[in-house]
């Protein structure tokens, strides 16, 4: 006996179910992430922008504050008026170091001078002359004792009031009468 065996009906009998396509469930799940993290990141970006908009708020309170706006102008004014003191003290520094780099014609000068004065030494003339290379004082010397000049000279140079001290030579204009010029460069800045 054979029997026939319908394997549809039996099929649908045992209730056998399909596989699920992971594929579709991926597509499924892809575009639902990709809205997650959009709004996650969104979520992010509005906390954001609502902190730099607080600090922003801030600032401005701060920047229209009156006694703020007051403070800021007095500190504006203080930088001024500093900046022209170091203008004017970078001035005067200037002006002082300028002053002494010049030599000094003074009565302690000129006291130094005559204390080399000796013997019958006789100052006839001071002159004055100042070039790039600095100030000379030019002494137009008469004398009765030839060595003078060179005693003279030596004790000029003595007084550490000239760089350099020289004299020309001499020459007799009468019997027992000499004269020589004496030519002295001065120290720049002496103070004495």
């Amino acid at each position: 006996m054979t029997k026939d065996i319908n394997l549809y009906k039996a099929l649908k009998k045992s209730k056998v179910k399909k596989e699920k396509n992971p594929t579709g469930v991926l597509l499924a799940i892809f575009p639902i992430l990709i809205v997650m993290i959009m709004g996650g990141m969104s979520y992010w970006l509005y906390v954001k922008n609502q902190e730099l908009s607080s600090e922003i708020d801030k600032i401005n309170e701060y920047l229209n504050n009156p006694e703020i706006s007051k403070k800021h102008e007095e500190v504006v004014e203080i930088k001024d008026r500093q900046s022209e003191l170091n203008d004017k003290e970078s001035a005067l520094i200037k002006f002082r170091n300028n002053y002494n780099s010049y030599p000094f014609f003074n009565s302690e000068l000129f006291e130094k001078i005559e204390g080399c004065m000796k013997d019958d030494i006789v100052i006839h003339d001071i002159s004055y002359s100042s070039n790039v290379g600095g100030a000379y004082m030019v002494l137009q010397v008469s004398t009765t004792d030839i060595k003078a000049a060179s005693t003279f000279t030596q004790d000029l140079s003595a007084t550490q009031l000239f760089e350099e001290v020289y004299y020309d030579g001499w020459s007799q204009i009468r019997e027992n009468e000499y004269t020589f010029k004496v030519t002295c460069l001065l120290k720049a800045g002496v103070h004495e």
